[in-house]
């Protein structure tokens, strides 16, 4: 009996002791729990204090641009009509009747404020917009990239082969699809409605970039052939080589804008090829690396650079504009082609076709694996019919339509 109530005596102290230990941790639990009170105390005040002065400076943004805005508003009304209060028309002659007898006195002691001749002439103003207004202005075009949609129009089978290696396309002006391939050395010609037509051994090229000239008329690059590289101009119609234009390294993305061929050349940069006399001119000398791919729009180069994943945008002397690089969206870009100052590059690593702005600093992805995209490798962009050519390395395409909404 003893033992037992020994035993109990033994029992209850463990409990006493626990409940001893509980409203020890409770009470630190509490302390705990203030100081994270406090602490989000003190970080919801911080938040209001910089929330507060992050809407001051707003207002006094706001406040400023409105002046601005208002100033150059009053600036343009008084531009506009000084323009039309100093417009004259030659061989209009004006008579104004003062009431004074003697006007020649009056225009005597004109002549003498300063250095003034009175002359008729014509006026014309050029008024440069406000930088307001430039920067709403560029916003928008720059934001156009948000509103692009695309719908599928068709899916197209380039080849029954497996072993292709299509790195270049294009439509042309009578609406032929045209895949070079790398590993036959060949270019296949599909019709409007996608069946194969033809295909057009290139050698000794092995057949990487191609432009048409005109409906009967394509350039083809040499890509990685290092016996003679260059550009190979071939007559769809009569089914022959036109002529060859030798180059001093491999060549591989080909353009044309206006009455010129502008192309990548490994290690010597970018070469213009003049289509009526085939004079070449090296307009740009960079370290071009192998595989890039070229666009032209307006006074821009746009060039895919897949060793370091990026494009670069330069004018045509070679003034470096922007540089996009982003390895989360774009690895290895290749075939790239441009809209509206809006460039679409499709990525091979990234199985993806993406827009960048015209000022390089925003992009959005287009196409992705979801769409059927592996490995994608060439693009092309009719400007007038709106309509977007997307091949894969094998041997699917995608023909789609863009809009801008």
């Amino acid at each position: 009996m003893g033992d037992i109530i020994k035993h109990i005596d033994s029992i209850k102290k463990d409990r006493e002791a626990n409940m001893s230990s509980f409203e020890k941790h409770k009470a630190e639990v509490k302390t705990v729990r203030n100081k994270i009170n406090k602490l989000l105390d003190k970080l919801e005040k911080d938040i209001d204090e910089k929330k507060n002065e992050c809407k001051e400076k707003i207002q006094k943004i706001t406040s400023e641009l409105e002046k601005k805005i208002n100033r150059n508003n009053i600036e343009e009304i008084i531009i506009e009509k000084e323009q039309y209060l100093q417009t004259g028309v030659d061989n209009v002659e004006v008579v104004v009747d003062t009431g004074l007898h003697n006007i020649m006195n009056i225009v005597h002691y004109l002549k003498t404020i300063g250095t003034f001749d009175i002359k008729t002439h014509k006026r014309f103003f050029l008024q440069e917009p406000s930088t307001v207004t430039n920067k709403l202005f560029l916003k928008g075009k720059y934001e156009i990239i948000d509103n692009i949609r695309l719908s599928l129009q068709k899916k197209i089978s380039i080849s029954q082969s497996n072993s292709t290696c299509i790195r270049g396309c294009c439509i042309s002006p009578n609406e032929q699809f045209l895949f070079t391939d790398r590993f036959k050395c060949c270019v296949y010609e599909l019709n409007s409605e996608c069946a194969l037509r033809n295909t057009w051994f290139v050698g000794p090229t092995f057949g990487y970039g191609i432009v048409c000239v005109d409906a009967q008329t394509v350039v083809i690059s040499s890509g990685i052939h290092c016996f003679k590289p260059g550009l190979a101009i071939l007559n769809l119609k009569q089914q022959k080589k036109k002529t060859f234009i030798e180059l001093p390294g491999r060549t591989y993305g080909v353009t044309k804008d206006g009455q010129s061929l502008f192309t990548c050349v490994q290690n010597h940069g970018i070469y213009e090829i003049n289509l009526t006399d085939f004079k070449t001119t090296r307009i740009i000398r960079c370290d071009i690396t192998s595989s890039s791919h070229i666009a032209v729009y307006a006074d821009k180069i746009y060039y895919t650079d897949n060793n370091e994943d990026c494009v670069i945008c330069c004018d045509r002397k070679g003034s470096h504009i922007w540089t996009f690089k982003d390895v989360s969206v774009l690895q290895n870009p290749r075939g790239i082609a441009v809209d509206d100052g809006n460039v679409f590059v499709v990525g091979e690593m990234t199985d993806n076709v993406i827009a960048i702005s015209s000022n390089g600093n925003n992009y959005r992805e287009l196409l992705t694996k979801n769409e059927g995209l592996s490995s994608p490798s060439a693009i092309f962009v009719d400007r007038k019919k709106k309509n977007i050519l997307v091949a894969n390395t094998g041997t699917k395409a995608f023909l789609y339509n863009f809009s801008v909404q």
